[in-house]
Order: structure tokens, then sequence, then C-alpha cells
């Protein structure tokens, strides 16, 4: 075997690892993203699974977002579940609207405050299609809060 044959042979192999470990990550984040979205304090208090797409970075947003949109789908409660999916397309569109800004979209608090915008808001257009109270926008506001504080700590772990 001459040495670009190694060279050759020895670069294939790094690339197959690494296409192995690209798979593995992608499913990962898939399968986070779908225990992510079923955990929470009840089906309409569930934050988690927004929280994490919102830090799946452009490389893996997409495919965190689907297994949290799988999850919510397959958590039963229609409403809450369209919720929660609203937020997750409002998070995809948000960073797709930041593609060309770099700085902006690599910064540590975009996906933060992304994830409270867009689960206020969604909350909020709930909260304001049945009876609003005091007590469901405090609801709504903690919910919202909630998943910022997870955002930060998905961040900081990753």
């Amino acid at each position: 075997m001459s040495v670009t044959e190694t060279i050759n042979y020895v670069k294939s192999e790094k690339k197959f690892k690494l296409n192995k470990r690209e798979i593995l990550i992608t499913f990962l984040n898939f399968i986070f993203g779908l225990i992510f979205s079923f955990s929470g304090f009840s089906t309409t208090f569930s934050p988690f699974g927004v929280a994490f797409s919102a830090t799946g970075g452009k490389k893996y947003l997409t495919i965190s977002a689907l297994g949290a949109s799988l999850g919510y789908v397959l958590s039963g409660n229609s409403i809450s579940s369209l919720r929660y999916i609203a937020s997750i397309l409002a998070l995809v569109v948000i960073f797709g609207a930041l593609k060309p800004f770099k700085e902006l979209r690599d910064s540590i608090a975009t996906p933060i405050i992304s994830t409270f915008v867009c689960l206020f808001v969604t909350g909020l257009a709930v909260v304001l299609a049945e009876k609003i109270t005091v007590l469901s926008f405090l609801i709504c506001f903690s919910e919202s809060l909630l998943g910022a504080f997870t955002t930060f700590l998905f961040t900081e772990t990753r």
C-alpha cells in the first residue's frame, strides 16, 4: 500500500466515523425533543420541548423542532399541542430570518428571548381566545419565564 493510498484510507475512515457521530447526534436531538415535549406539569404547561428546540442552533434546530412537534402531537391535547407547535414554528421562522445576522444569531440571549416571546405570544393568544383572567395571564407569563430559563440551562449545558 502506497503512502497516498494510506492517507486516502485514513481520511475515508475519519469521514465515516464523523458521519456516524453526526447521525447519532441528530437522532439524539430528535429523541430529546420528543422526550422534552412530553415532560411538564400537565399537557397544558409543558414549555420544555420548545426550549430544547430553541437551543438546537443552526445545525440541529430543524430536527429537534420536528421531534418536539411530534411529541406535542402525540401528547393528545389538541389546543395545547397547536399552541406549542405554533411556538416551535415561530422559533424556526425567527432563526431563519436571523441567518444573515451572525452576531445576533449566535448570541446566547437570542434563543432565550425568542423562547420567551414565542411562548408568551402563543399563550396569550390561547388565553384571549378563552376568557382572560389575572390568573391565566400569570400562568402564561410564568410558563414563558420557565421556558426562557430552561432555554438558558439547555444553552449552558450543550
